[in-house]
Parts: structure tokens; C-alpha cells; sequence
């Protein structure tokens, strides 16, 4: 069972809302998945009962991440991550054009995200942020 790093209050509290945001638990899910995708090859200790991080810095800042990779997933609103694979597209005579860098990419984490894995030292390789 993947760790789901955030709650919808702490996401309803980092938007500045009063309450959670419609489908609060599928957006932290998938940024949850996002931020363990960013993280293979991290180190750090995991609570065996639960899979969450056992130091608290660590769990901070993976709460942290996971709620700027959510509000990024809710404004671009791209809850799949279809959109970020491309620069453009067309219609008629039907036209795509694959974003350069997207054919090997396995997740879009958003840059404020990622400064916070890069700043708690989780971060184990360069990751491609939007």
C-alpha cells in the first residue's frame, strides 16, 4: 500500500481554504506517487508498520513536497499528467508534438516540489521539473 504523505486538511490549510478541495484524497494519492517516483534510490528510514518516513524532518518534508506537487496537479490542472507530455497538438490532420525530454520522463514534480527534496538532502539524481 503506497504512503499518502499529506491530509486533505494539510492541503485545504496550504491553499488557503477552509475546507479540503474536491478530491483532496486522489490529488495527494498521486502526488504522494509523484514524490516516491522523484525519491527511487533515496535512503532514509521508513516506519515497517506504515511505510512513512520514521525522522521527522524526513516526513515533513515529504508532507511538504506532496502538498506543492498537489496545488501544482490542481492548477494545471492535469490530474494524469497528459497535458505536461505535450507542447502543442491539432485536430485537424491530426498534429501532436511530444515536449522535448517527455518520451523518457516518468514524472513531472513541480519545481517547488523539488526544492524541498533538493533542500532536505532526498534527493538521490537530477529530476526534470515544470
Amino acid at each position: 500500500m503506497q504512503p499518502v504523505y499529506a491530509t486533505p486538511e494539510e492541503l485545504a490549510a496550504h491553499l488557503g481554504l477552509g475546507a479540503p478541495p474536491p478530491r483532496a484524497e486522489v490529488t495527494l494519492k498521486r502526488a504522494s506517487r509523484d514524490v516516491d517516483v522523484a525519491l527511487i534510490g533515496a535512503v532514509y528510514d521508513v516506519d515497517a508498520s506504515t511505510q512513512m518516513p520514521a525522522d521527522p524532518e524526513v516526513a515533513e518534508a515529504l508532507r511538504d513536497a506532496v502538498l506543492e506537487q498537489a496545488d501544482y496537479l490542481i492548477v494545471a490542472a492535469d490530474p494524469t499528467g497528459a497535458k505536461s507530455r505535450w507542447e502543442s497538438a491539432s485536430i485537424g490532420q491530426v498534429s501532436y508534438r511530444l515536449r522535448a525530454g517527455a518520451a523518457g520522463e516518468t514524472v513531472a514534480i513541480a519545481r517547488r516540489a523539488h526544492d524541498v527534496l533538493r533542500l532536505a538532502g532526498l534527493l538521490p539524481a537530477t529530476v526534470v521539473t515544470y
